[in-house]
């Protein structure tokens, strides 16, 4: 490159990860929410990408179902660990805000798996035979295991199932 184009391009990154770090998480619209591969360049800890995509995280607000343990297993170092906490914080704050709508989204089966970030599942349910979300009360936690889940796809479930079970409880007494 020549030294002017050195110059632009660097002013020009310099600039993109300025608009990066600033980023506003607080704007819960689907829309504005950045990806998780943007969100960890903008921390510096790109290299973390296939590592959590093992792990089972698809967006950015399944990183707050991590825990200690999965988190040592990334390997973060001092620097490392100090970006992420500050991300993390965004991400929590921007969770948080975003759940206070109240809005169900999708009431399709469907859209009930993507609302869970389990939408990977999808073909398994179907082999399985859950076609609907009552569906998936009829499976024992022992059998859990039928639908290949990664870590955080696991929590996640779990939480789902919980839900579900609620909601089927309070229909039941109405």
């Amino acid at each position: 490159m020549k030294l002017l184009e050195e110059r632009r391009w660097k002013q020009a990154t310099s600039q993109l990860l300025k608009v990066i770090r600033n980023y506003d998480f607080n704007d819960n619209t689907r829309c504005s929410t950045p990806c998780l591969k943007t969100w960890l360049e903008s921390l510096k800890l790109e290299e973390l990408d296939e590592p959590l995509k093992m792990l089972g995280v698809v967006e950015l607000s399944d990183l707050s179902d991590m825990d200690d343990r999965e988190l040592a297993s990334l390997g973060l170092n001092k620097l490392q660990r100090k970006h992420w906490d500050m991300g993390m914080l965004q991400v929590l704050k921007a969770k948080n805000e975003a759940g206070l709508d109240g809005k169900n989204d999708d009431p399709t089966f469907r859209g009930w798996l993507e609302s869970w970030r389990l939408f990977r599942l999808w073909p398994i349910m179907q082999e399985i035979g859950a076609y609907v979300q009552q569906d998936l009360l009829d499976l024992e936690p022992s059998e859990y295991s039928l639908l290949k889940m990664r870590p955080l796809e696991a929590k996640r479930f779990e939480q789902a199932m919980i839900t579900l079970e609620e909601e089927f409880q309070a229909w039941g007494e109405n």
